[in-house]
This record gives C-alpha cells, structure tokens and sequence, in this order.
C-alpha cells in the first residue's frame, strides 16, 4: 500500500511540475504591455433573481472593458446594462 501511494505521489508530482514556477517557461512574460495591445475583460455571474442592476451598471461604467460577459442575465438584466454599453460605445469613436 506504501509502495502503491508513493507511485500516485510521484506520477501526480510529475504531472503538476510542468504548470509550477519550476518549470522552465515557453513563453517569456512581459512586465508591462503596450498600451495599444490591452484589452479589457469583465466577466460576472448577475445571477437572475439579483436586484441590484444599477451596482452592476456603475461598475461597468467605471471599468470600462472592451470585452463584457454576463452569465445568467435575462432581457431584464440586457434593458438594464443597454444604457451603459451605448455610452461606452459612443466613446470609442
């Protein structure tokens, strides 16, 4: 029975190794991007039975992504955020 965990111990630690810090990296990491080839995500699960649109719409607003997924929204949540995405659009022009 040792035998047979200390081999899951060492095929589970083999398989791991390569997503841990040391592994040697593929790609080299850069500190700081360029500003021209940011993009914005935000991604939130609104949940349908939540209230709190206007919460959901300042954050929006002050975050401004280029990318926006909701998860769970309805028409309601859809009329909610409308407003603020047109306002976000006109400002990209």
């Amino acid at each position: 029975m040792v035998a047979g965990l200390g081999a899951c111990i060492i095929y589970q630690a083999a398989r791991i190794f390569p997503y841990t810090r040391l592994a040697v990296s593929e790609v080299d990491l850069l500190e700081e991007a360029p500003d021209h080839s940011k993009i914005k995500l935000l991604f939130a699960n609104v949940q349908l039975e939540n209230t709190r649109k206007a919460g959901m719409v300042r954050l929006i607003d002050r975050e401004d992504p280029d990318v926006l997924s909701l998860m769970e929204a309805d028409q309601h949540w859809l009329d909610a955020v409308q407003g603020c995405l047109n306002r976000s659009r006109r400002r990209q022009r």
